[in-house]
């Protein structure tokens, strides 16, 4: 391993996170958009979000405005980046049911049948070309990445139980949903120094956890995690860190602001 790279700062992404990465650096690859012609990060940059504004659907611009700030933000500072096994199998079924959703519409399905949209409906609007297509664009997102200039760190192959026992853990300790639960279990057991999310619970949670601010229900919590991670990680535990929940929002702000290498927080 790069000796550099062992002392950069680690961020963790969650599903929503990677989607909005995903589908702007597809859509970035298409129009030519930052980062496939950066040699000034920030004028090419700003360049894509002009392109992006012209955008008549609102959320899309949102979506794709909000993957742009990420991968800038990501490319730009000294950190490496890593996710969880399970949000690649989040984004595979719900891009699946995207596309059997986007089938659907085409046909005029009636409005009362989206919320009883079953699996067995899913199973049989998509081909096995649309599951190829998904999963090869899934298996490519490191790939894509580190393309984008954004430094992806390698997962141990032997976590998964580590990461679901920790994930049952932080249940015993505080309320999470399940994905959630395991995507910051893997955080821990990565000993990330970030977690970026657009989950609000998620992102209050943590912090609290990170930083409970003489709140003893919270200071409990982080000292019982503590103990937990130090004996996967073999450490001490009040040696161990726990990470801090970030959300990079469509405008470029860092919510909340913390520095890498000097940087204000900005992006």
């Amino acid at each position: 391993m790069n000796v550099l790279m062992m002392f950069q700062k680690l961020a963790f992404l969650d599903t929503n996170t990677l989607h909005y990465i995903g589908i702007y650096l597809e859509y970035a690859k298409e129009n030519g958009l930052f980062p496939n012609v950066a040699q000034n990060a920030t004028k090419e940059k700003d360049s894509a979000v002009e392109s992006l504004n012209n955008l008549a659907e609102v959320d899309l611009r949102k979506s794709l405005k909000r993957g742009l700030e990420t991968v800038y933000f990501l490319s730009t500072n000294d950190v490496q980046v890593q996710y969880a096994p399970i949000s690649e199998l989040e984004l595979l079924t719900g891009r699946t049911k995207g596309k059997a959703i986007v089938s659907a519409a085409r046909e005029g399905v009636p409005d009362r049948m989206w919320s009883h949209f079953r699996e067995d409906e899913i199973r049989e609007r998509v081909t096995l070309t649309d599951l190829v297509d998904v999963k090869d664009k899934v298996d490519g997102l490191t790939s894509i990445l580190q393309e984008s200039g954004v430094a992806v760190k390698t997962r141990r192959s032997d976590q998964t139980n580590e990461v679901l026992e920790l994930a049952k853990g932080v249940n015993g300790l505080v309320y999470m949903e399940a994905v959630d639960s395991i995507i910051y279990a893997s955080a821990l057991v990565a000993q990330a120094d970030y977690l970026f999310t657009s989950d609000g619970y998620l992102k209050k949670t943590v912090n609290s956890i990170h930083n409970p601010n003489g709140e003893s229900r919270h200071e409990e919590i982080r000292r019982k995690l503590q103990q937990l991670v130090s004996r996967i990680i073999l450490g001490r535990a009040d040696a161990v860190e726990l990470p801090s929940a970030h959300t990079i929002t469509a405008d470029g702000k860092l919510e909340p602001k913390f520095s890498i290498s000097g940087s204000d927080g900005s992006v």
